[in-house]
C-alpha cells in the first residue's frame, strides 16, 4: 500500500494477508517494499515502512477490522502515529489534532 501526503509526498508500505507461505509472504512483502522505497526515494519522497508497526500488536482488540482482512481502528491510529513522527517537521501549517 501507498500513501501520498501532499506537499511533502510520503510513502509508507504494510504487510498484506496472504495465502501463500509465511516464508513466502515474507519475500512477496521485502521485495515490494525495497522496490517502492527505491521508487518514493528517487521521487524525493519520504519513505516511512509501517511494516512493523503493522504486526506489534496483532491478536489485540479492534487491530483488525471485522472483516478479518483490513486494519482496524487501532492499527490505522498506530500507522498515523509512525508516519507523523517522520513528517511532522516537514508539513507546514499542519498539526496534530
Amino acid at each position: 500500500m501507498a500513501a501520498i501526503l501532499d506537499p511533502e509526498l510520503v510513502g509508507c508500505a504494510r504487510r498484506r494477508p496472504s495465502t501463500a507461505s509465511r516464508s513466502s509472504s515474507k519475500a512477496v512483502t521485502n521485495d515490494y517494499n525495497t522496490a517502492a522505497k527505491e521508487e518514493a526515494l528517487e521521487r524525493g519522497f519520504v519513505w516511512v515502512d509501517i511494516t512493523g508497526v503493522s504486526t506489534y500488536q496483532l491478536g489485540s482488540p479492534g487491530w483488525i477490522a471485522t472483516d478479518q482482512l483490513h486494519p482496524g481502528d487501532a492499527q490505522y491510529a498506530a500507522w498515523a502515529e509512525v508516519i507523523w513522527d517522520r513528517v511532522r517537521g516537514r508539513v507546514d501549517g499542519v498539526t496534530r489534532p
